[in-house]
């Protein structure tokens, strides 16, 4: 009976070797695909005065996170770097370095002196006034 055990055993390093060498695969599959394809998740909502986005950005800080307007356009981007300090030496890196570029569209002109953005808990809160000749304006009926 004792005799089969270093073949089993031989054979469990055989699969183990093989899980190992598999994962490495879906490893570096997986990290090729996600840094080029990540986006962040947006929920965007209108108001009368204008609009309001909201990014899911974990990992990012406030100086990772770069947001402009132009006219009817808004562009977030960011990018999340991991540093390793130069006295450690790195046995595992399983996080990439992750940017991204979302250009979003709006039905009216933007009020860019208006707009403000704050990340807080990992998600990116925009709010975009619409441009003053965008907004809905009361006109007054005079009687003659």
């Amino acid at each position: 009976m004792w005799n089969y055990w270093p073949e089993f055993d031989s054979q469990l390093q055989s699969l183990d070797t093989l899980r190992r060498r598999m994962d490495r695969v879906f490893d570096e599959a997986s990290n090729d695909t996600t840094q080029e394809a990540w986006q962040p998740r947006a929920i965007a909502v209108e108001a009368e005065s204008g609009y309001a986005l909201t990014l899911d950005v974990p990992g990012y800080a406030e100086k990772d996170i770069h947001v402009s307007i132009l006219g009817d356009k808004l562009t977030v981007s960011g990018e999340r770097r991991h540093e390793i300090p130069t006295d450690w030496t790195a046995h595992r890196l399983e996080r990439n370095n992750v940017s991204f570029t979302r250009t979003f569209t709006w039905p009216t002109l933007l009020d860019g002196d208006g707009a403000t953005a704050s990340v807080q808990n990992g998600v990116l809160n925009i709010t975009l006034p619409k441009a003053a000749e965008a907004r809905p304006r009361q006109i007054a009926v005079a009687t003659h």
